[in-house]
């Protein structure tokens, strides 16, 4: 029998090994700047709450009782709750303080509403190490900031806050380790940033105070605090309850599986 010639081979352009090195480099780099745009453009939470919540809303118009019992149940919308309320209790915390005390606005308290939305989380141990972190970076930051400002010849000098602002921002940027670890040194950065921006007045050159230290550091406690007692006491969802659900999950899906080709090798 006569074979049939094989196919011609065509050329094809040699491929260059910059596109995954460009890659990583971004990766590697820019990172940290793609996860704080996208916290402050409220991406992740549009992706993990806004989809859950049409889906019941769809269903809630053909079933309304069975369909608010189920959502009921839902961790994603039980998270949804507590971040609305941990949000509320700090947003009247600090409207009722400034209320109260005419001078607390202008040490910056808002700092407890950032800390309560960056801190709340879906389960409980989630909560209380981010809680950890950003209170631990905020005393070591504002601290190191507040050293800073307190120095006669530093805080008057505009240039050599600007290196020192550089310094701290190239020793996060270059921190290899465990993501915990890198989530606090850019706390401490963040924290140790705002500390000296937010008190340097190029005018009126002055020292910094020890209220916009305290206020700092208690507002972000306050922020933090508030989502832990709030993730502890309104349907608290702990990492063994989720490692629970999702074993559940996986036997049921392997269950099924395990049914569905023993049905079809009977078939056959």
């Amino acid at each position: 029998p006569i074979t049939p010639a094989p196919p011609p081979i065509t050329p094809t352009a040699p491929t260059s090994a910059s596109g995954p090195l460009i890659e990583t480099f971004v990766e590697r780099h820019l990172g940290g700047s793609v996860m704080c745009l996208s916290v402050l453009f409220g991406i992740e939470f549009h992706k993990f709450f806004i989809p859950p919540i049409f889906h019941g809303l769809n269903s809630l118009r053909k079933e309304p009782l069975a369909m608010l019992s189920n959502l009921s149940k839902q961790p994603t919308i039980q998270a949804a709750v507590r971040y609305w309320l941990s949000m509320f209790i700090v947003l009247s915390l600090i409207i009722g303080l400034a209320e109260s005390q005419s001078d607390l606005h202008k040490y910056r308290g808002a700092f407890a509403y950032i800390a309560t939305a960056l801190a709340t989380g879906e389960r409980v141990e989630t909560v209380v190490m981010r809680s950890a972190l950003w209170m631990a970076g905020t005393v070591i930051g504002s601290s190191m900031g507040y050293g800073i400002m307190m120095s006669h010849v530093i805080s008057h000098n505009p240039y050599a806050l600007m290196c020192l602002i550089i310094a701290t921002a190239s020793i996060v940027g270059s921190v290899e380790g465990p993501p915990h670890l890198k989530y606090l040194i850019t706390l401490i950065h963040l924290s140790f940033n705002g500390t000296i921006t937010c008190q340097y007045k190029p005018c009126c050159p002055n020292l910094g105070t020890i209220q916009y230290y305290l206020v700092r550091i208690l507002s972000v406690i306050m922020g933090c605090c508030v989502p832990i007692v709030v993730s502890m006491v309104l349907k608290p969802w702990y990492m063994s309850d989720w490692c629970m659900e999702t074993l559940a999950k996986c036997l049921g899906e392997a269950t099924g599986l395990a049914a569905e080709m023993e049905e079809a090798f009977y078939q056959k």
